[in-house]
């Protein structure tokens, strides 16, 4: 029988059961070798080395060359961009000093100009000066009402006139007080909100002729009928019921017993109700019973109702 040396599974693999001298064979899984297999020699129990072959060292030594090979070409491809960057940073330096000469030379030639200008200046104005000496100046004249002024000196203004001001006909008159602009101000308001009210006073005025020429005298006769003229209460009617109350529009009903409506103190008679017709309003209703019979009362809104109460 051959001799056989511990083996197995790398998960299995315990270097602290092994005795110095012993070989142990990792058959699959171990994840420091690309194939998962590998060989380990004891020198006492938990201190193990793993045995490299000739195939091992052949992988390692191409994987550390490849390594070193990307590690040059990115040294020299960040010196390359070095360089460029250095020479952008050259040529843009260059640029900078010509764009300053040029700008130097931009300012030199502005302020030669601005000297031409200011010689030019002075002579104008030394020019006015001999005019003025040699022919004086002359007072404005103002203008008209059919001739026009000439350019001149304005009178001077006299003390206690610090509110006056220069007019067209060469005169200082006296501007609208404080007092005066305010009544203008006030009568310009008051037009204005008296136009308001007259147009809103046409306006109602059209609105009333409108409703006047849309309603005629059958349509509002019909209107009040439907108020104040008995009808027939709705079927299914019950008056003590808050809701059918609340609901029910305002006006006169006639009650017979064979109308189908429900809870009545009498099954003949006339209710009136009266109130608000949403579900939330108070009302208030009388019903008369035919005849000479009482006459009873009920109030209440959409969260309770009194019942029929004699009067």
């Amino acid at each position: 029988m051959a001799i056989q040396m511990r083996r197995g599974d790398y998960a299995d693999f315990d270097p602290t059961k092994l005795v110095a001298g012993e070989l142990a064979v990792v058959t699959s899984g171990d994840p420091n070798s690309d194939t998962g297999r590998a060989l380990y020699i004891c020198f006492e129990p938990g201190i193990v080395k793993r045995v490299t072959d000739y195939e091992d060292l052949i992988d390692q030594i191409n994987a550390a060359t490849q390594e070193i090979q990307q590690r040059l070409t990115a040294s020299v491809e960040q010196s390359a961009r070095d360089s460029l960057s250095f020479a952008e940073s050259a040529s843009s330096s260059a640029g900078t000093a010509s764009s300053a000469s040029e700008s130097a030379t931009a300012a030199s030639q502005s302020a030669s100009s601005a000297q031409a200008a200011a010689e030019s200046a002075a002579a104008a104005a030394k020019d006015a000066k001999e005019y003025v000496d040699q022919h004086g100046t002359k007072p404005m004249t103002g203008a008209t009402a059919t001739a026009t002024g000439t350019a001149g000196t304005v009178p001077a203004p006299q003390a206690g006139t610090s509110t006056r001001f220069l007019c067209s006909d060469a005169t200082w008159k006296e501007a609208v007080d404080a007092t005066q602009g305010k009544a203008i101000n006030d009568a310009i308001a008051k037009n204005a909100a008296d136009i308001t009210a007259l147009n809103s006073s046409l306006a109602k005025k059209a609105d009333v002729t409108a409703l006047a020429n849309k309603v005629d005298a059958a349509t509002l006769q019909n209107a009040v009928e439907n108020i104040w003229y008995p009808k027939s209460l709705p079927s299914g009617f019950n008056s003590t019921d808050r809701y059918s109350m609340a609901t029910l529009k305002d006006g006169w009903y006639w009650h017979a017993g064979n109308d189908g409506a429900l809870n009545f103190p009498s099954d003949w008679g006339f209710m009136v109700k009266f109130g608000y017709e949403i579900n939330t309003g108070d009302f208030s209703a009388l019903f008369f019973t035919q005849g000479s019979g009482p006459i009873y009362r009920c109030s209440g809104n959409a969260g309770a109702i009194s019942g029929w109460i004699q009067v």
